[in-house]
């Protein structure tokens, strides 16, 4: 029987799997008020007319199984002004073909697709998890003639989540979290050194530890660096030899008062962490390195 939008009483179609006049007395009272109620809720949804089947099973004495089916003829239903089509029409839910009105189906909208950032350290991209408090340092990627890297401080600290203002902060190569160290970050790093050789062994020239063997370009890095700290500081270059052993290149250092000495390429690897960036501790770094000298 069909069910209208009407406010009208309902009537459903009952089917009865149990035989006996009794179950079929008893479920009259009880499928009179489902009706009831399952017409009221349709009609508040707006729900067309249509045919609802209302199934009872008695599998045991303890057990009722109530199965509820119906159709929908959507074409009384009145069309609420806001349903109105639109000048354009949105593509239809992959389910749009069912009305069962107690679905609780909500539409997917695909999201919009986030526009790629430009990398602002195109010589030596990251594209990780970024923190908003962070700023990345300008002025990097920069060379001299020679390869090595350019360094000119920033007027400006670089914003980042700890709050540090030093002057580390000032170097075109500061690391955040946002921007963490990595290798090759330092554009041209191992330019600022010198391949010097150990002569005077038996089988030829030997290596020396090139990290310590920085170029009077590197020296001069070191040494405004340490200026940063101990403004009294120079540079000084010697030649090492002991016995028929010498080096080929000279040892570039920063000496500080009293005659206290650094290595210009330690400075150089301590305060850019190896060629991956400078960091917030890289200032302590050098204070240290200055007392303990």
């Amino acid at each position: 029987m069909l069910i209208s939008n009407t406010q009208l009483p309902i009537s459903p179609i009952i089917r009865q799997s149990s035989n006996t006049a009794t179950e079929t007395s008893e479920a009259a009272g009880f499928e009179a008020q489902l009706s009831s109620a399952l017409a009221e809720s349709l009609q508040k949804l707006g729900v067309g007319a249509g045919e609802v089947n209302i199934t009872i099973r008695n599998p045991t004495a303890t057990t009722r199984q109530i199965m509820v089916t119906y159709s929908v003829d959507g074409s009384d239903a009145p069309v609420p002004a806001e349903a109105q089509p639109a000048t354009t029409l949105e593509p239809a839910p992959a389910n749009a073909g069912l009305s069962n009105p107690f679905s609780g189906y909500i539409r997917h909208i695909e999201p919009v697709a986030a526009t790629p950032t430009p990398s602002a350290t195109p010589w030596s991209m990251y594209t990780g998890p970024k923190d908003t408090r962070d700023q990345i340092a300008e002025g990097g990627g920069k060379t001299t003639g020679s390869g090595a890297p350019l360094i000119v401080n920033n007027e400006k600290v670089t914003e980042n989540q700890y709050g540090y203002t030093g002057p580390a902060t000032l170097n075109p190569y500061f690391t955040t979290p946002s921007n963490p160290l990595r290798d090759g970050y330092v554009e041209g790093f191992r330019n600022w050194f010198a391949d010097a050789m150990i002569l005077g062994g038996l089988t030829g020239p030997i290596p020396a530890n090139k990290m310590q063997y920085s170029t009077e370009e590197g020296a001069q890095e070191a040494l405004r660096i340490v200026q940063q700290f101990a403004p009294e500081a120079t540079v000084v270059q010697s030649v090492w030899q002991s016995g028929p052993f010498a080096v080929d290149k000279p040892v570039f250092e920063i000496e500080l008062s009293g005659g206290r000495r650094l290595n210009a390429g330690g400075v150089l690897c301590g305060y850019y962490t190896q060629g991956y960036g400078v960091t917030v501790s890289s200032d302590e770094t050098i204070r240290r390195s200055i007392q303990l000298a």
